[in-house]
C-alpha cells in the first residue's frame, strides 16, 4: 500500500459574471417647429336662381255644377275660385280663375372669401 500523503487543501474560486443592463437618456439633439397661418382672398362665382310669380284675377261670375280642378297651361297654373250662392237652389258660381306664371331668373353673385391655409417648417438641431 502506498503510503497515505497528508490532504492537502486546495481553494479554487468560482466566479460568476453577472449582467446589468440599464439606460440612461441622452439628448441628442432637438427640433423647432414654426407654424404659420397665410390667408388668401379668392374670388368666387356662383349662379342663384330665383322665381317670380305674377298673379291675375280673371272674373267669371258664371254658374257651374261641379268645382273645377286646377289645371296648367306651359307656365302658368290656373286655379278656380268658387263660392255658394243662395238661389231658389243651390249652385256653384266660378267667380274667377287665378292665373299664375313663373319666370325664372339666374344671375351671377360674386363675393371675395378669405381662405385660410396653414404652413409648418421644421428646424433640427444637432
Amino acid at each position: 500500500m502506498k503510503d497515505k500523503l497528508p490532504h492537502e487543501e486546495i481553494r479554487i474560486p468560482v466566479v460568476e459574471e453577472v449582467l446589468s443592463v440599464g439606460k440612461q437618456a441622452v439628448v441628442s439633439g432637438e427640433v423647432r417647429i414654426e407654424k404659420r397661418v397665410d390667408t388668401t382672398t379668392e374670388n368666387v362665382s356662383v349662379d342663384l336662381t330665383g322665381e317670380t310669380v305674377e298673379i291675375d284675377r280673371i272674373a267669371y261670375n258664371t254658374y257651374v255644377d261641379v268645382v273645377p280642378q286646377i289645371r296648367h297651361e306651359g307656365d302658368k297654373t290656373i286655379i278656380p275660385v268658387v263660392k255658394e250662392v243662395l238661389v231658389v237652389e243651390k249652385k256653384l258660381m266660378l267667380v274667377e280663375e287665378i292665373h299664375l306664371y313663373k319666370s325664372r331668373q339666374t344671375k351671377t353673385h360674386r363675393e371675395d372669401v378669405s381662405l385660410r391655409k396653414e404652413s409648418v417648417k421644421v428646424h433640427r438641431n444637432s
